[in-house]
């Protein structure tokens, strides 16, 4: 099998970001003051994901759209995602 200079291109490119990355502080992990808030955070994050999902499966369960719960938690990925990336493209222009 033939193999390009692109894929020599590309691990040179991403050993190259390692590094910079680690210049700029990037990679280090930060201090935790406190795990227990740490932890709360990231249940309230959750759960307001999972609130905001079963509440737009019920809206649309009352508009005769009938999804499980896997398709509305997929859904409101795409949500966020989209919300994010759209904001990315408008920064570039």
């Amino acid at each position: 099998m033939k193999t390009g200079w692109h894929k020599y291109i590309i691990y040179l490119s991403l050993i190259f970001l390692i590094v910079v990355l680690y210049k700029a502080q990037y990679l280090e992990v930060p201090h935790i003051y406190s795990p227990v808030l740490l932890l709360l955070a990231f249940v309230c994050l959750l759960g307001g994901f999972l609130a905001n999902t079963l509440a737009q499966q019920r809206l649309l369960h009352k508009h005769t759209f009938h999804i499980s719960i896997f398709q509305a938690v997929a859904m409101e990925g795409l949500n966020i995602f989209s919300k994010f990336r759209w904001n990315r493209i408008g920064k570039l222009l």
